[in-house]
């Protein structure tokens, strides 16, 4: 490519290579974006006009994940646009094991996680799940989550134990075959759910689906559940018996649940 650096305005050339400093952006630039060039000579003007996706990281291995997703302190707020470029084995990783969590909106995860299609494998869920807690304007979607633990006597769930404000778009979860969902005692059962243990608050699930074949699943959102938003949300299960419990709130009066029953 030939281009006169001289009339290039915060930006180099190296090769075929344009690059733009970092300073030319802010936070909104994050996501797909229509990006237009113009190239002027005296006597003509051509703009080319395409679509550009404006990412923080390409994610291909759990430490990145971990390191980029997950709480590293229980006062982070993680912003930022990530993109899984493969399949991540955590190799039986548990969140419980890096940081404990914290009960506010404004805190953990609040940028976006593009599965892009790949999916979070060998994941043990836990009471902290795999994001610990969500946060306020966080957007996920296109992943899978193939959870290789699920004890609800332990207080388990696979996406954070608090979850404020967010979004699940296109989001699947396979439990294994061996899954405890209902807990053993009425203590465990209340702080165990699909989604979160503790709480779920204004978030909307759009398109996502749970496979719980043959198991009876005590909640969704463990403890507590409000004003949240659900549409396409399709759980196949042998039972599922509360939205969230505490107090004890039954899914078959929420609008965009659909229980498929099995075995």
């Amino acid at each position: 490519m030939l281009v006169d650096e001289s009339k290039l305005v915060g930006a180099t050339v190296s090769g075929s290579n344009v690059t733009l400093d970092s300073t030319l952006f802010d936070q909104s630039i994050y996501g797909e974006h229509d990006v237009s060039v113009a190239l002027e000579e005296s006597t003509y003007s051509i703009t080319y006009t395409f679509k550009m996706l404006f990412i923080t990281k390409t994610i291909n291995t759990y430490v990145e994940y971990r390191d980029n997703i997950v709480m590293g302190f229980v006062d982070d707020a993680i912003y930022g646009y990530f993109v899984l470029g493969s399949n991540i084995n955590t190799n039986g990783w548990t969140s419980a094991e890096y940081v404990a969590s914290a009960d506010k909106s404004f805190l953990g995860f609040r940028g976006v996680l593009d599965g892009n299609g790949h999916s979070i494998d060998n994941f043990n869920a836990t009471p902290y799940g795999a994001s610990i807690c969500i946060g306020e304007g966080a957007l996920l979607k296109n992943i899978t989550y193939n959870v290789s633990k699920f004890n609800a006597n332990n207080g388990s769930c696979v996406l954070g134990r608090f979850i404020f404000g967010a979004t699940f778009e296109n989001v699947t979860i396979n439990l294994p075959s061996d899954a405890v969902t209902d807990g053993a005692t009425e203590s465990d059962a209340l702080g165990s759910g699909i989604f979160s243990t503790q709480k779920v608050n204004d978030t909307t699930f759009k398109n996502v689906t749970i496979h719980a074949e043959g198991k009876v699943i005590r909640s969704l959102c463990g403890k507590n559940s409000l004003n949240n938003t659900f549409t396409g949300v399709k759980v196949y299960c042998a039972q599922l018996n509360y939205l969230s419990t505490n107090p004890a709130t039954p899914y078959d009066s929420i609008e965009g649940i659909e229980v498929i029953t099995n075995g």
